[in-house]
């Protein structure tokens, strides 16, 4: 009874013309609603992007973002000192002065690809969540 079903429909499909065939539920026409359909999305959000009332904050943000990182020197040559995300850190020295501990405290649930450290001999330079310590 499938058989017969589906032999129908093969039949019925190459008697079309190709104007019935293009206005027929078919897995192209599925295929073409679809992209259209993606289409206007992209073109409406694109839109929205550009006529929003949020665009000039939109602006700020990108010019916040693009925010170079200070240099380590002063302009006098000094190394740079700040805590921009004011976290609390500790130096301390080993039991046996061999090794200095530099402790941070950071937020519990702080993903760690957030941190980034850059360590010298002369200074420590914290990268955490863009805030420069």
């Amino acid at each position: 009874m499938l058989a017969v079903a589906v032999a129908e429909s093969l039949e019925k499909k190459k008697n079309m013309d190709p104007e019935e065939l293009k206005q027929a539920y078919t897995k192209e026409s599925r295929v073409e609603a679809y992209e259209t359909l993606q289409k206007q999305k992209e073109e409406s959000e694109r839109k929205s992007k550009e006529n929003s009332m949020f665009s000039e904050f939109r602006e700020f943000d990108e010019q916040f973002k693009k925010k170079s990182l200070p240099s380590v020197y002063t302009p006098q040559g000094d190394i740079r000192q700040c805590n921009e995300g004011r976290y609390e850190f500790q130096f301390s020295d080993s039991e046996d002065s061999a090794n200095t501990l530099l402790e941070v405290k950071l937020p519990r649930f702080m993903d760690t690809s957030l941190v980034n450290v850059d360590l010298h001999p002369l200074y420590v330079r914290l990268d955490i969540k863009g805030k420069i310590t």
